[in-house]
């Protein structure tokens, strides 16, 4: 039978933890929002902000009435202060009365993707 001291048994679980082996997956928290005010016919930039997440693996996409938006930048994944991942997805745009702008977002915490929509101030 195999025996591990108590020293081995913790840095077994500090090298566990420093990779993220056992750690629950942690769902992200997402902003969708215009940079500017928006206006009816008006060139603005459409972001989504994700959040929070654990593991780094996720699928951020910008859709415009179920379609995904052009010219979709990706920013660099980075961690917030908890050292959990965060990612800004962000597309240039014309709003227009009747479209529907969605952040649509898929990771491992949601059993399905989720959608998160844009509610223009117009």
């Amino acid at each position: 039978m195999w025996a591990m001291s108590l020293a081995g048994k913790v840095a077994v679980l500090a090298v566990l933890a420093l990779v993220g082996l056992g750690e629950a997956d942690e769902a992200p928290e997402v902003e969708v929002y215009a940079r500017n005010r928006a206006v009816d016919g008006e060139e603005n930039t459409l972001n989504c902000f994700v959040s929070g997440f654990y593991p780094a693996s996720i699928d951020i996409a910008l859709l415009r009435n179920g379609e995904p938006m052009i010219g979709v930048q990706y920013g660099d994944m980075s961690f917030n202060d908890k050292w959990y991942f965060q990612r800004l997805v962000h597309a240039p745009f014309v709003p227009h009365r009747g479209d529907i702008y969605v952040c649509r977002v898929t990771h491992s915490a949601f059993t399905e993707p989720q959608s998160f929509r844009w509610e223009p101030d117009f």
